[in-house]
Parts: C-alpha cells; sequence; structure tokens
C-alpha cells in the first residue's frame, strides 16, 4: 500500500512570489511595495486565490489603481519569478513510492506551464483557485481527504507552518518545507522507510 504525499506547490515546487516580483509591481505602479501587497492582501487576494475573480480581473484592478503599470510586462515578470524548485525533479521518483496530491492556494493559470508533462505522476490536483477555497480553510482538506486511500499513512508538505495545523486535525503526518531544502532528504528517507514521521 503505498503512502500518500500531499504537496504544496509554491515553495515547495516552484517558487513563491517573492518580494522581488511585487518590489517590480510596486516600483511600476509608483508606490511602496508594503502599501502594494497590503491593499492587495485586504481587497483581492482572497477572491484572487479562491476564483471569486478571474486573472483578467486581477490585472484589471491593478490597472485601475495604478494606471502606469504596464500589464504585460507585469505578466512576463510574473512568469519569470515562477521558477521550479529542486523537489520538482523529485516528482517521478516519488511518484513510484507513493500517490502524489497536490494543494496549493494559486492560480492555475499562472501554474499551469510547470503542470504540463507532470500530471502521470499524481494522483490528484486541488488548486485553490479552482477548488473555490483555500488553506487554510479547513474544507480544502477535506476535499483533500476524499481522494486520499483511506487506508494509507498521509504526509502533507507545505511551507507555511499555518496551513500545517489543519492537516493534523485530520490524522496528516506533516512536514515543513524548509527554504535550505532539507525536508527534500527527510521525505526520501520516510519513503525508504528509515524515517518515521509520527502523527501530532
Amino acid at each position: 500500500m503505498k503512502p500518500q504525499l500531499i504537496l504544496d506547490i509554491a515553495g515547495v515546487l516552484v517558487s513563491n512570489l517573492s518580494s522581488d516580483y511585487w518590489g517590480e509591481l510596486a516600483h511600476a505602479a509608483g508606490i511602496r511595495v508594503e502599501n502594494f501587497k497590503q491593499r492587495f492582501n485586504e481587497e483581492i487576494k482572497a477572491d484572487l486565490w479562491t476564483g471569486r475573480i478571474d486573472e483578467g480581473e486581477f490585472w484589471a484592478w491593478v490597472k485601475k489603481h495604478w494606471p502606469a503599470v504596464d500589464i504585460h510586462q507585469a505578466q512576463l515578470s510574473l512568469s519569470k519569478h515562477l521558477v521550479r524548485l529542486p523537489a520538482y525533479e523529485y516528482l517521478p521518483q516519488w511518484s513510484e513510492a507513493a500517490e502524489i496530491h497536490l494543494l496549493s492556494n494559486h492560480r492555475h493559470e499562472w501554474l499551469a506551464p510547470h503542470l504540463e508533462g507532470i500530471e502521470r505522476y499524481l494522483t490528484s490536483m486541488t488548486i485553490s483557485s479552482v477548488a473555490g477555497c483555500r488553506k487554510p480553510d479547513p474544507v480544502i482538506y477535506e476535499r483533500v481527504q476524499a481522494k486520499l486511500n483511506p487506508h494509507a499513512p498521509a504526509l502533507f508538505v507545505d511551507d507555511q507552518e499555518r496551513n500545517l495545523e489543519p492537516a493534523r486535525s485530520i490524522g496528516w503526518r506533516t512536514l515543513a518545507a524548509d527554504e535550505s531544502g532539507e525536508w527534500i532528504a527527510q521525505v526520501e528517507a520516510y519513503l525508504q522507510g528509515t524515517l518515521s514521521i509520527p502523527t501530532e
């Protein structure tokens, strides 16, 4: 029986949208990056990540408030900042030892270039903009839980601690993805049966 390996995408398989990207966007808008991120978080982030608005409405929001922003350039820059992390290359071998499920707060359109070609290694994929809910809302974990083999152990990897607690509450093992990538070796050892990660 294969274990269930549930992976976040941003910060685990693909880079997060870094402060560098938000800095570029804020610079083009002519405001401080802290102010830009605050408005994004307060006004539109939840709707963007849960699909209540589409990608076009996000760029329209940017253009409405900051007409100086070149939207085409901003889109190109966004793609440039979403790069594959080392763990991405482990998916083929991990899929031999585990059933892999993806669980991410993101826009499916932005991740699409990195999802093409890896579907054959995945058992399921849950992205917030399609699911209509986002971590740490328990609802999105329950949806993934319904896709797991209930008789197999489940390990969830995420780079944000607040997203791990709901996973623990439904009995998943959890592992924080550190920026140095040491977590990859822990997953390797777990799948090889040489590391025990208890439920908490």
